[in-house]
């Protein structure tokens, strides 16, 4: 693996089951639950005490210093580089590895497409990291134009507290004309929830980013009936708070509408399948029977579909720039598009992986596969807009000062080291 790759109920009428119910920790030691895998995953990373991402040493690492690829021979000289920086027990992002070049690629793109920069620019970031996207971001409008910069917006929306934290005290040091508490109308602002449960209205151009953020949103998981080639059951975890009996799964017929809306659509996506031409030849299903039997376990991404519909009433003229990463080495976990379970080591290439996801709360970092073509069906069924999937390297030869991340020998790892990385742009 990579040294970078590293809940909430559905709507039920018009009411929606909030985050801060499921996150209470006033919780019986005792207690007994039995809910949902996405609130399972939810509960093991983001318990507000507890949670994988709520502690105090952050899992998202942070590099002390710039690194200067164009002083570097070669691939041996980046690898040694990273080695050298990577922190402890954490993990490292792209925007962290490349900056500020990475960010910098980003604002570069957002200055250019957006229609109404001149009198408001508003960016909402979901995640910001370490706060060095919007850093990069915020320097690279500042220099390229200054009366933008003096009107423009940038929301940070972020679970974890140690990195709201860790993102104000940042931005408030580097960009206090936005973030400053001392102004009247302060123009940055770092909120502290769930980009689940934020539900703030931004009627005009609203730039929105997401770096390495979907892989973190909890999934369900379904099964198909051993009995049916239709029929699924909908996926539940049994748990105590104690930790004391193991976490178990418990399988019903599907009837979570959540889980219904995201099946549909993930039906429709793979509707064409080996064998569905009449042809005697196009009905021999060439895949193997270990393919067929993960065929019959999925991971939805309802969270994310959630947060999906969320953003097209509340932000309505969004604009979207999602990166993650579009495929993760497989692991023991059976089913299409399975997570990895990983925690990292003091090491930066150690790794601790986990043949489960029903691990105890906040031993491990739990993350997902992306399929770009799922989330853009997923997309534009919920928005009626146009979207497109492009490689990671394709944006970054496009945006980037590409000359500023390559290597003396010409290995350039901003559009080399991470193949497997795509972008949603809307």
């Amino acid at each position: 693996m990579s040294l970078c790759q590293r809940l909430r109920r559905p709507y039920r009428g018009a009411v929606p089951w909030t985050l801060a119910a499921c996150m209470s920790s006033k919780t019986s030691s005792a207690a007994t639950h039995t809910t949902l895998v996405r609130e399972f995953i939810f509960d093991r990373l983001y318990h507000p005490q507890d949670g994988y991402f709520s502690a105090a040493n952050t899992p998202v690492g942070v590099i002390p210093q710039p690194i200067d690829f164009q002083s570097l021979l070669g691939k041996h000289d980046y690898v040694k580089a990273i080695r050298s920086a990577y922190p402890q027990h954490s993990w490292l992002t792209p925007v962290e590895i490349f900056q500020p070049y990475y960010g910098k690629a980003l604002a570069d793109y957002i200055y250019r497409t957006a229609s109404n920069k001149k009198d408001s620019l508003h960016i909402v970031e979901l995640g910001g990291g370490t706060g060095t996207c919007a850093d990069s971001i915020l320097d690279h409008i500042k220099r390229k134009d200054a009366r933008v910069y003096s009107r423009m917006q940038y929301t940070i929306v972020e679970i974890s507290r140690t990195l709201a934290d860790m993102q104000f005290k940042r931005l408030n040091d580097k960009h206090p004309e936005l973030f400053s508490k001392s102004r009247s109308k302060p123009r940055g602002s770092v909120v502290n929830r769930s980009l689940l449960d934020f539900d703030s209205k931004i009627p005009g151009e609203c730039f929105v980013i997401a770096l390495e953020v979907l892989d973190n949103l909890p999934h369900d998981k379904v099964v198909k009936q051993a009995s049916s080639q239709s029929q699924w059951d909908e996926v539940h975890v049994r748990w105590s708070e104690s930790g004391e009996t193991p976490p178990e799964e418990v399988y019903v017929p599907v009837q979570d509408n959540l889980i219904k809306d995201c099946l549909t659509l993930f039906e429709q996506l793979h509707e064409k399948t080996p064998g569905s031409s009449s042809s005697f030849f196009s009905r021999i299903d060439p895949r193997s029977w270990f393919e067929k039997q993960q065929d019959r376990s999925v991971f939805l991404p309802t969270a994310c579909l959630q947060f999906i519909q969320a953003l097209h009433k509340n932000i309505p003229q969004h604009k979207l720039l999602f990166a993650d990463f579009d495929e993760l080495p497989k692991t023991g976990i059976n089913g299409r598009n399975a997570p990895i379970v990983s925690r990292k080591g003091a090491k930066p290439e150690e790794t601790f992986d986990y043949d489960t996801y029903l691990v105890p709360r906040g031993s491990a970092d739990i993350f997902f596969p992306t399929d770009f073509e799922f989330l853009k069906l997923m997309y534009q069924k919920v928005t009626g807009r146009p979207a497109l999937v492009v490689k990671s390297k394709d944006f970054m030869q496009n945006f980037a000062l590409v000359h500023r991340t390559s290597t003396m020998n010409g290995y350039n790892p901003l559009l080399e080291e991470f193949p497997n990385t795509s972008m949603l742009i809307s």
